[in-house]
C-alpha cells in the first residue's frame, strides 16, 4: 500500500516524518505492539516456553524506522564507533567472516608455537535485557546527533504491548526494559550497547 501512494499522499507523509524529527516526539499509538504467540513444533502446548512471540507494529513507523536508522549507521560508520570485530548486525559482515578472521588468529598463533585461548559467551534474551536509561547514556557518550538522541528516547520509553489469542486479548502491558521486539532500529540500537563493553574486554 505504502508503495503505491499517490505523489500528495507521500508529501504529508513526508511532512509528517520531518515533524516528529524536528519535535523529537514518536507517536505514541505507534509505541503498541500486538504480540502473537506462535506454538513451536513438538513442544508441549501448555507450557509458555513451547510459543515464539511474533511483535506486530505500524507499517508506517517501520518506514519511519528505516530512515532513522539510515541516518544513524551512517553516523556511526563514520565516526567509526563500532569496532571492526564487530560483526552482527552489520552490512556486508557476516558469521562467516568472522570464522575466517578466528582461524587466521589461530593459524598465526599455531605457527608461532603459540597457543589459542577462546572465551564464548552467550547473552539470553538480549533485547529484553536492554536498560534503557544506560543505552541512552551511551548514545549521549557516541555523541548521537541532538535531533537523533531526542527522538530515541521519546522511541524507546512508555512503549506497551498486548498478547492475542484467538479472538482474546490480555490488557496493555508496560515493559519495565529491553528493546521492542519486530522493530527495524532495535539491531542497530542494540549494537550501540556494545562499545563500552568492548573497550572493557579489551582493556583487561
Amino acid at each position: 500500500m505504502l508503495k503505491h501512494l499517490s505523489p500528495h499522499a507521500i508529501q504529508h507523509l513526508t511532512l509528517l516524518f520531518n515533524s516528529i524529527l524536528q519535535l523529537g516526539y514518536f507517536p505514541t499509538i505507534w509505541k503498541s505492539a500486538k504480540v502473537i504467540p506462535i506454538h513451536k513444533p513438538k513442544k508441549p502446548p501448555t507450557d509458555t516456553n513451547s510459543y515464539h512471540p511474533i511483535s506486530l507494529l505500524s507499517s508506517i513507523s517501520k518506514l519511519l524506522e528505516h530512515i532513522v536508522a539510515s541516518r544513524l549507521t551512517s553516523f556511526i560508520q563514520q565516526n567509526h564507533l563500532i569496532p571492526d570485530t564487530q560483526f552482527g548486525f552489520r552490512k556486508k559482515h557476516s558469521t562467516v567472516n568472522q570464522l575466517a578472521r578466528i582461524v587466521d588468529h589461530i593459524t598465526h598463533g599455531y605457527n608461532q608455537h603459540k597457543h589459542t585461548g577462546m572465551a564464548l559467551l552467550d547473552l539470553e534474551k538480549a533485547y529484553d535485557t536492554v536498560w534503557t536509561t544506560g543505552l541512552l547514556y551511551k548514545l549521549i557518550a557516541l555523541k548521537i546527533p541532538k535531533y537523533l538522541l531526542l527522538f530515541l528516547r521519546s522511541y524507546l520509553v512508555n512503549r506497551t504491548y498486548t498478547v492475542h489469542i484467538n479472538d482474546t486479548h490480555s490488557s496493555p502491558i508496560s515493559p519495565t526494559a529491553g528493546l521492542p521486539q519486530g522493530a527495524v532500529l532495535s539491531t542497530t540500537l542494540f549494537l550501540c550497547t556494545w562499545p563500552i563493553f568492548h573497550t572493557l574486554l579489551t582493556s583487561n
